[in-house]
């Protein structure tokens, strides 16, 4: 008979073996494990060391959940709003994206790979149909502290700090606005100046320079 290996303390996957159980009908060495979800599991030894299991079963069903709240959305309204952030971030061919990816507005990680982390964050937020999603912060990233959901008309009373101006905005705290581009994620164009009109023509200068064009026309981007 083979020297057992002991795998007590060892973690594979989600599971912590505890300590060692009985053996199995064939005589497999099986271990009572704790998977990080809480709860406990006896599995043979083999079964660990290959990976063939990783948790008490918790890892599938979270798999299947996640694959029919992905499948069962596709058509929904927060399925294109998922689609329509990224899209305005990373898609140089849409209409909006000069005034989000352009100046190095971008989606987290975690959204950018999962459309069901998004969701749950969607859920336990106060979404609802009668909402938007809102960044903050205008100049923040998509990501969960610095998005919310709120009026259409909240939306427009935060957007762009209500310049009414894509690339210009008001700075409380030094009492001035801000003309600013960015170009690939990083700022060819950042001046404060005590005038709007000055700011104004900054961001067109640079819009010039850099040849990018932009319809002047405020709109929320929500769907």
């Amino acid at each position: 008979m083979s020297k057992i290996i002991d795998l007590t303390g060892q973690k594979f996957g989600r599971l912590t073996v505890i300590k060692r159980a009985t053996n199995n009908h064939k005589g497999n060495a099986r271990w009572h494990c704790q998977c990080d979800c809480g709860k406990e599991k006896i599995i043979v030894g083999l079964s660990l060391r290959n990976n063939n299991t990783q948790s008490c079963g918790c890892l599938a069903s979270e798999k299947t959940c996640k694959r029919n709240i992905t499948h069962g959305n596709t058509h929904t309204r927060i399925f294109k709003i998922w689609q329509g952030i990224h899209t305005r971030c990373t898609n140089k061919n849409c209409s909006s994206y000069c005034d989000y990816g352009g100046r190095g507005i971008r989606v987290c990680q975690e959204w950018t790979q999962d459309f069901f982390a998004f969701y749950q964050w969607a859920m336990s937020n106060g979404y609802s149909d009668e909402l938007t999603i809102d960044r903050i912060d205008n100049n923040g990233n998509y990501e969960p502290k610095n998005c919310r959901w709120v009026t259409r008309h909240q939306q427009y009373s935060n957007k762009r700090n209500n310049t009414d101006f894509v690339g210009v905005s008001f700075c409380t705290e030094r009492k001035g606005f801000v003309a600013y581009l960015k170009i690939d994620g990083k700022y060819v164009l950042h001046k404060r100046f005590k005038i709007k009109d000055d700011a104004v023509k900054a961001r067109l200068k640079a819009e010039q320079q850099f040849g990018i064009k932009i319809q002047r026309k405020e709109k929320i981007y929500n769907e």
